[in-house]
């Protein structure tokens, strides 16, 4: 059991042994009044989570409460005897002069606990002593708070270590701007005094347009509760300005954090990236040359204008088509090894003339260069073909197309072709393929057209164009077409 404070409840050693003067009858109540108030404060003593003591100038205890006996490992007779006496010199205080704090450590059923408190002299009404050299202590077990405190501190060390040594800029700002946190790099990055910013408004380190942009940013973040993208251009503390993406979100107090990643030399690059391509589209579309892109299956991809020209189709026909549908058969099978070449790395590059089909169903001559485009790995991305209408004396509408070639003649064709190379009439051609004049004009108008020829040209036009691109063979009397001549 605890020994009870001296004058509170039973008589201490050190109280006096004579008999208790007489008191009148009147004051009887008055000392039951106070037994009661002294009971009831004893009862509050024993009951407190915390030690309490009261010793004497020789550091001898006079009582103790239960909490205190527990850590002094639950002795019998306690008044006394002093802390040493007990085994417990963690609890040894000095007389105390005057109110002074305390700390204390020890080992409680095999756990270390730390305790913290105060003693204090015990002084009567008046500033006289209450008795002589009497001292009080409390002491109250904080280990679970220092643990606390020292796994906060912990806690607090990872987390400014890491973000000292984070590469992207991090912040805390309270729901009025002001800054509460910010690392290195978020310092760096807006040229801002990092022993000067925390406690700062933005307001006072950045424009006032900005500021109110980024104030209001913030107070959308913490109107919705969560998380935000956020894109955008800054301006630094010397005034250059950058770019920069990341996210915002709300955290207790109510604050914002921040964590965002400087982007101004890769949106330079960008810009640099985008400018350069935009300059190649420019040179692709507008140069004379005529450019197409492959896939290295044969497939159309891409064609500058130049291109669709040639073709005499718009790119959207264009795209997807296969190349042995643009090339006659003949070119197709005279270019697929070379192509295949390509794309296996035993050539680079290769030229040809080919047949190539127009839109109108008519052949043109095109001499092509035929590249192979590869990724850095080497493999095969694309193949285009660069046609050089250079290399060909303007047709003679005046497009600037390279000559037609025809594949083959019909029948009909063929006929009024040598009729005429021969001196001889179109009736006569007409004679010979049992045809009336209309019909004979039907043939007569679509050959012009094959070979290119405005719908009027006479027919010694038509003959002279014929020996030029090769149909009729030249030194050849009667003559004879160079080419295949379809069956009937």
């Amino acid at each position: 059991m605890a020994a009870v404070p001296p004058g509170l409840g039973r008589r201490s050693r050190l109280a006096p042994t004579r008999p208790a003067p007489t008191r009148p009858a009147a004051a009887a109540p008055l000392d039951h009044a106070r037994r009661d108030a002294q009971e009831r404060f004893t009862a509050f003593l024993e009951h407190l989570p915390v030690q309490a003591w009261i010793r004497d100038g020789e550091g001898r205890y006079r009582w103790a409460n239960r909490e205190h006996l527990r850590h002094l490992g639950g002795p019998r007779d306690l008044v006394g005897r002093t802390a040493e006496e007990l085994g417990a010199r963690w609890c040894a205080f000095d007389h105390p002069g005057a109110a002074r704090p305390v700390r204390a450590e020890h080992v409680v059923d095999g756990a270390p606990r730390v305790l913290q408190g105060s003693v204090f002299p015990l002084r009567g009404p008046g500033g006289h002593d209450r008795r002589a050299a009497l001292s009080g202590g409390f002491l109250t077990d904080v280990t679970e708070l220092r643990d606390a405190r020292d796994e906060a501190a912990r806690a607090r060390q990872l987390f400014e270590t890491f973000m000292h040594h984070a590469p992207v800029a991090a912040f805390i700002r309270d729901a009025d701007g002001r800054y509460l946190f910010a690392n290195p790099a978020y310092c760096h990055t807006y040229r801002l005094d990092p022993a000067t910013l925390v406690g700062r408004s933005v307001r006072e380190v950045t424009t006032d347009e900005l500021a109110t942009a980024v104030v209001a940013r913030d107070q959308e973040v913490l109107r919705g509760g969560r998380a935000v993208h956020d894109s955008r251009t800054f301006v630094r503390g010397d005034g250059s300005e950058g770019s920069e993406v990341g996210h915002r979100f709300p955290l207790p107090g109510p604050a914002v954090g921040g964590v965002f990643l400087e982007v101004s030399e890769t949106e330079r690059l960008r810009r640099a990236v985008r400018e350069a391509e935009q300059r190649f589209v420019e040179i692709f579309q507008h140069t004379g040359l005529a450019i197409a892109v492959f896939s290295t299956d044969g497939h159309l991809l891409d064609a500058n204008v130049a291109y669709t020209h040639l073709l005499g189709a718009p790119l959207s026909e264009l795209t997807g088509r296969h190349m042995r549908s643009i090339v006659t058969p003949a070119t197709f099978a005279q270019d697929t090894p070379k192509w295949l070449g390509l794309v296996s790395g035993a050539l680079r590059s290769y030229r040809t003339a080919a047949s190539v089909r127009r839109h109108d169903g008519s052949v043109i001559l095109a001499r092509c260069t035929i590249s192979i485009v590869r990724a850095a790995d080497g493999r095969a991305k694309y193949i285009y073909s660069v046609n050089d209408p250079k290399g060909f004396e303007p047709g003679p509408d005046g497009t600037g197309l390279p000559p037609l070639v025809l594949e083959e003649l019909s029948p009909e064709e063929h006929v009024i072709l040598t009729t005429l190379a021969r001196g001889d009439t179109l009736s006569d051609a007409g004679a010979e393929l049992h045809l009336t004049r209309s019909g004979v004009d039907h043939h007569l108008c679509r050959l012009r057209q094959r070979l290119g020829l405005p719908r009027g040209t006479r027919t010694a036009g038509l003959v002279a164009r014929a020996y030029a691109l090769g149909v009729l063979a030249p030194g050849s009397w009667p003559p004879r077409v160079a080419m295949p001549v379809a069956p009937r």
